[in-house]
């Protein structure tokens, strides 16, 4: 049988036996949101880490990662390092774009956002986001805002993509 140790109800998991553990780490406006529902496809979802964002996967701790088989969000290099530190065998890969097209998108995105709809993400959220809007909207006037906002897929990838003030540590 094919059943995933997570499914529940008769749902077919599992369909992924033969790939390793993997983490999509996504990249705002890098077109990961396509990518990501189909991998997603792949997956029974209690194979799935429950989490999208950073805040909620250091909410759920770095022993959360060893119930899943797939781990897809906006958690920069944090999700790399918290498998480390516990051990978790598991598989970095994700999508990078044409910086015109990313820079495109993401101005799509940040001018059709409210301010109502960004106040409703919180205080740590909305700042980033309404700061990620005036980068985009920036770039009309600095280019070294614009060479930022480019760089995010560097930032991403080699790093968190938004601040992280605590090592990854595992206690017992």
């Amino acid at each position: 049988s094919c059943e995933s140790r997570h499914s529940s109800g008769g749902e077919l998991g599992m369909l992924h036996h033969h790939l390793p553990k993997l983490y999509f780490l996504h990249i705002p406006k890098a077109a990961g949101t396509s990518f990501r529902l189909w991998l997603a496809g792949l997956f029974g979802v209690g194979d799935q880490l429950p989490a999208e964002h950073l805040p909620e996967l250091e909410i759920l701790g770095p022993h959360a990662l060893a119930g899943y088989h797939l781990y897809s969000g906006h958690f920069g290099w944090r999700l790399m390092e918290l498998a480390e530190a516990t051990g978790e065998p598991i598989v970095p890969i994700t999508i990078l774009r044409e910086p015109g097209a990313l820079y495109g998108s993401g101005w799509n995105y940040a001018s059709g956002v409210a301010d109502e709809d960004i106040d409703r993400l919180g205080e740590q959220a909305g700042r980033q986001a309404k700061a990620t809007r005036a980068l985009v909207a920036a770039k009309h006037i600095d280019i070294d805002a614009y060479a930022g906002y480019t760089n995010m897929m560097v930032r991403y990838i080699a790093h968190h993509g938004t601040e992280v003030t605590t090592p990854a540590r595992v206690t017992e």
